[in-house]
Formats: C-alpha cells, structure tokens, sequence
C-alpha cells in the first residue's frame, strides 16, 4: 500500500509506503524524482504496530504524480531498479503528452511480453 497527500498551499506531496514500489514525480524539466524516503515493510507482515515512516517532496503546478504497481515493471529474472528506471525514461520520453495518453502509452509499452502476466494498477496525475 502507498498514500500520497497533496497539499497544493504548500507545493508538497506527504507520503508513506507499506511495501510498495516508490511513486515518481515528472517534472516540468524532464527529470525524475523517485519518492523513497519513506518506504516500510508490506502491511501485517509483522504483529507489532508501528509507526509508519513519512516522506516529502515538492509538487509544483505542472509535475506528474506516477504511482504504479509492480506488474508495470517487474520482469522475471531482472533488477527491479532496471524496470524502475525504464518507467522514468519512458515518463521522460512522453512528457509532454497528456495523462491519459502517457498512461495508455505505459501500459502499452511496459508490460513484459509473456504467459505469466501480473495485474497491473496505474495512476498518472498531473499537478
């Protein structure tokens, strides 16, 4: 699980991941931002309660917002990071398409080509 809180009078997203894949934001000026300060182990994976851990970044009015799952990137027998880093040069590449095209577009071109498909979830704001 991730949960992005956007708080536009601040320029700021407030986040949390439980075992999720960090979220990425697409800048105005084509570079990427991997949101990964904040990242804690999967939801109920252990008995104690903790305090999960909180990260910032700053969201300027034209930024994307990119949360995914990781059937998006993920390929049997292959870094995850290199699926990561495919997803930024792809976002990179289709900046300065519309959300909903960039997001037909990635799942289009990301997905590994086999029998064994994972599920998949995307979302693609634009600030």
């Amino acid at each position: 699980a991730v949960k992005v809180v956007i708080d536009p009078a601040l320029d700021l997203a407030i986040y949390s991941s439980a075992g999720h894949l960090p979220p990425l934001i697409l800048r105005v000026d084509g570079t990427v931002h991997t949101m990964n300060q904040a990242l804690g182990p999967p939801l109920a994976v252990t008995l104690k309660v903790a305090s999960r851990p909180l990260g910032t970044a700053m969201l300027r009015a034209g930024d994307t917002l990119v949360l995914y799952t990781d059937g998006l990137v993920e390929r049997r027998g292959e870094a995850l990071d290199l699926g990561i880093a495919r997803l930024s040069e792809a976002l990179v590449r289709l900046r300065d398409l519309d959300v909903d095209t960039i997001a037909d577009r990635l799942l289009s071109e990301l997905p590994p080509v086999s029998s064994l498909r994972d599920d998949i979830a995307l979302i693609v704001l634009r600030v």
